[in-house]
């Protein structure tokens, strides 16, 4: 039963990918596909229609998904006629030098590859393809510094005093105190996101002590 189920949702996965303008872009440069070519594609394109659905909120695009369009695209337009179980380990890694000849930064090439090995183990996991491409791909190891002709991100400055109290008015008074927190302590944003829950103890809602006036009570350590 669980088999027949998964078939007729490819099924509505693929119905919708033909309407899709993805598919209108793909098959107007590529006219007289043969019936195996067209299935080589249908992990990659029910992935896009996923990954369009699942990288919302609120009904909002999150900016999640262009990353995966364009990774996605580009495994498309070079591997897209080749059967799913002959794209290895050496397939990955063309198109990461093609990602590093394109300019790309080393940060972001290495989650743009990240991307395509999600591609196929969500292919796996519902059947779309076979699971030794995902465990073959997880050997390709990252890019590291050093050792790669893929420039470096660009470092993020910090911010300039005068914006932070520019717009300190109209900051909700618990984002403001967290800002002031961090500027003059020197904290990054994930060591401050532990502190608003461990040091002021407001985790949940639970643990929370508040001192005379009704507000939080910071400790001393």
């Amino acid at each position: 039963m669980f088999a027949i189920l998964q078939t007729v949702r490819n099924y509505l996965f693929c119905l919708r990918w033909k309407r899709s303008p993805e598919w209108r872009r793909y098959s107007a440069g590529n006219r007289g596909l043969k019936r195996q070519e067209t299935s080589n594609l249908l992990p990659f394109t029910v992935y896009l229609l996923w990954a369009k659905d699942y990288y919302q909120f609120g009904g909002r695009d999150t900016g999640v998904y262009p990353k995966h369009r364009w990774s996605i695209q580009l495994l498309i337009d070079h591997y897209g006629q080749t059967a799913p179980p002959s794209f290895g380990p050496l397939a990955l890694k063309k198109l990461r030098e093609l990602m590093v000849d394109m300019g790309l930064a080393m940060s972001t090439v290495n989650a743009r590859v990240n991307i395509i090995r999600q591609c196929f183990r969500w292919g796996a996991e519902n059947e779309l393809c076979d699971a030794s491409v995902f465990h073959s791909l997880q050997v390709v190891r990252g890019l590291q510094k050093g050792r790669t002709k893929a420039k470096l991100p660009k470092k993020i400055k910090p911010v300039a005093h005068n914006a932070i109290e520019a717009i300190q008015p109209y900051l909700l008074p618990t984002v403001g105190d967290m800002i002031l927190l961090q500027m003059h302590s020197g904290m990054r944003y994930r060591r401050r996101e532990t502190a608003s829950r461990s040091v002021f103890g407001v985790c949940n809602g639970a643990n929370r002590t508040l001192d005379d006036e009704g507000s939080p009570k910071i400790f001393e350590t």
